[in-house]
């Protein structure tokens, strides 16, 4: 990033980038309501954001939509292990995938362009709620938002791998995470 951009000094050895430039995002998107075609019968999950806990995982979700919306309506499912995160209302909310779904226009899907063994995943999933909320928000009518050009200039501070697994060890320890 350009040095004008730095919010603070991050040790010897991490980097600040956009986080655009480090994850391929997916948006969702949600089929029309009024058209029972997308949703009777449906099979495929549809994650909402009220299916999302905070540093949760998903199991099932309250919706599924058709397998003529999976067809007609969407690009492609995200696979189990997905990370995602909302950038509309709940701001910076992330869980991980443990069921294929599809999901709403709230939400990315995010595929890191290089990650070991999910551990950049899993610093981004406890990283991500709190810098989102610092990220160049909207307001909307029902709350805050990131357009996509917030989310993809959203500043990541990035250290070295082995530093990722420890904070990663760290934060699920003081959050008592089983694994």
């Amino acid at each position: 990033i350009e040095e004008n951009e730095i919010p603070f000094e991050v040790p010897e050895g991490w980097e600040w980038c956009h986080f655009g430039e480090i994850v391929n995002m997916q948006m969702g998107k949600t089929p029309p309501r009024g058209e029972a075609i997308y949703w009777e019968k449906g099979t495929d999950s549809w994650v909402s954001i009220s299916d999302m806990k905070d540093y949760g995982h998903i199991t099932k979700t309250k919706e599924k939509v058709s397998k003529y919306a999976a067809e007609n309506a969407f690009r492609k499912k995200s696979p189990v292990g997905t990370l995602i995160m909302s950038f509309k209302l709940t701001v910076g909310r992330t869980s991980i995938l443990d069921i294929p779904a599809y999901h709403n226009e709230a939400i990315i899907s995010i595929f890191p362009y290089c990650d070991l063994n999910n551990s950049f995943r899993d610093y981004l999933f406890y990283l991500l709620p709190l810098l989102a909320n610092l990220g160049d928000s909207k307001d909307a009518i029902k709350g805050k938002t990131l357009n996509s050009n917030s989310l993809y200039n959203l500043l990541i501070p990035l250290p070295p791998l082995s530093e990722q697994k420890r904070i990663v060890a760290k934060v699920e320890e003081l959050f008592g995470v089983m694994r």
